[in-house]
């Protein structure tokens, strides 16, 4: 009796044992994946001057906006007032299922990309998986020939250089955006390894990137 007892689990355990369970597939809810975006309404789409093919450097224009500023006594019905201006747009990510398996450090994620501007394309979006590296860059403020400009309230007659931070990314997978033909809205579907390093980035030209530290979401 004491010996059919011991053999029932070893019976069970070799039957199951080939197979692999996933227990370590959870779903992830949007409150979750907020919790670890960073560095809002920040940082805006840009290229690396050098590259032939299209590699994406994100920089911190805030310095720039800040201390360059039009002419104050400029009419506010000019075109080149600040009100008249286009003005920058953040992005929002829609999720509607996001599972991750752990052991596999594999991600999906299935959702839609609201904001931009008026005639976006699907196409416009840039939605990228990487490793983040920071740095800093310089960039270089045009002086409008139309109207005065001002540098920390003092006019200037010179383009004026500026050290912005920026990062970009190592190895960085890109993902296409549809449209949902019925609905017009922009569909994102995401399948990918990722590792604890690893970042989302949704981008627009003119618009904020949104910056998601999806890497944490692995659990150690």
């Amino acid at each position: 009796m004491m010996r059919s007892k011991i053999l029932l689990p070893l019976l069970f355990l070799s039957f199951f044992g080939c197979k692999e369970i996933p227990y370590d597939i959870r779903s992830i809810e949007q409150n979750e994946l907020l919790e670890h975006k960073v560095d809002e309404n920040r940082f805006e789409l840009g290229w690396f001057p050098e590259s032939n093919a299209e590699k994406p450097l994100f920089r911190d224009y805030s310095i720039p906006d800040k201390e360059i500023t039009p002419d104050p006594n400029i009419e506010p019905s000019s075109i080149y007032h600040p009100s008249n201006q286009p003005k920058k747009v953040g992005l929002t990510l829609m999720t509607d299922s996001i599972s991750l398996d752990n052991r596999k450090k594999m991600i999906a994620v299935s959702g839609k990309i609201m904001g931009g501007h008026n005639g976006t394309k699907p196409d416009d979006f840039k939605v990228y998986i990487g490793k983040r590296k920071d740095t800093t860059v310089n960039v270089t403020y045009m002086m409008s020939p139309h109207i005065d400009n001002y540098y920390k309230g003092e006019k200037i007659d010179q383009d004026i250089d500026f050290k912005v931070p920026a990062f970009y990314l190592t190895d960085p997978q890109q993902f296409p955006v549809e449209q949902n033909g019925e609905t017009n809205e922009n569909i994102l579907h995401i399948t990918t390894l990722i590792n604890e390093k690893s970042v989302l980035v949704l981008a627009l030209n003119n618009s904020y990137v949104e910056v998601f530290e999806i890497g944490k979401l692995l659990v150690p």
